[in-house]
């Protein structure tokens, strides 16, 4: 009889174990899929998502970015803005099921006007302080404005930054010369395109060092030709620029 007690305790020990190794199973789920994907600003993608089934929902934690919809087993995604997004599909009982990581990029390099650079060389000094003047009023583009040039030979323009107008256009570049030339708004502007040289904290205090570039327009002799006798010997414009991150 006393045996018999020990093995009845015995088994329902046993019983126990199973049934809580059994629950803990069941409270797992299946594993959280994670999928990252790099979108273009402006473009949309579409995923196919084997695990969504009937009343799971989706939501972007920055709709800013990215925003995104359920289409049956696939999951639409609109590129918005540069940044990052985290979407999240749930269940029915509202836990996670699919984690997409989005990162939106521009598909395209920026170069901002950081601000203009003149060099006159003018011997009789009230032709040199017009010539100035003219330079500075005459800009073809604003400081602080931005172009976007993309691998394929579309520009873009932001005369008033990234958050306002875009104007868009076309460039080419001629590698022997260094000439850029730029068309937009009906108008086409040529440059040569290059460097100041590489600039900034010592290698030793850091690695991260940056150039600033030119559009420069030589108008020498532009201005030889109106003001023949004021001994214009050098009159150059520079815009300078610097990579937009």
């Amino acid at each position: 009889m006393f045996l018999s007690k020990n093995y009845s305790l015995f088994s329902m020990l046993i019983l126990s174990l199973v049934l809580s190794v059994a629950a803990c199973k069941k409270d797992n789920g299946p594993a959280v899929e994670e999928i990252d994907l790099f979108l273009i600003a402006g473009k949309d993608s579409t995923l196919t998502v084997e695990t969504v089934k009937g009343g799971y929902s989706v939501l972007s934690d920055n709709e800013v970015t990215a925003v995104a919809t359920l289409q049956g087993v696939n999951v639409h995604i609109s590129g918005k803005k540069v940044g990052t997004a985290v979407i999240k599909i749930k269940d029915a009982q509202n836990k996670e099921r699919t984690i997409i990581r989005v990162t939106v990029q521009r598909g395209y390099n920026l170069l901002k006007i950081l601000r203009y650079k003149m060099s006159v060389q003018v011997a009789n000094a009230a032709i040199k302080e017009q010539i100035s003047a003219e330079l500075n009023q005459d800009l073809p583009a604003p400081a602080g404005a931005l172009y976007g040039i993309r691998d394929s030979g579309g520009l873009y323009f932001f005369p008033a930054g990234l958050e306002g107008e875009r104007t868009e256009g076309t460039f080419t570049f001629d590698n022997s010369t260094r000439m850029l030339v730029l068309k937009y708004n009906g108008k086409m502007f040529s440059y040569i395109f290059g460097s100041y040289g590489t600039k900034g904290a010592s290698v030793s205090e850091s690695p991260v060092l940056y150039t600033d570039y030119y559009l420069r327009e030589n108008l020498t002799e532009k201005y030889k030709t109106l003001y023949p006798a004021a001994g214009v010997t050098e009159v150059i414009r520079d815009q300078v620029l610097n990579p937009e991150r």
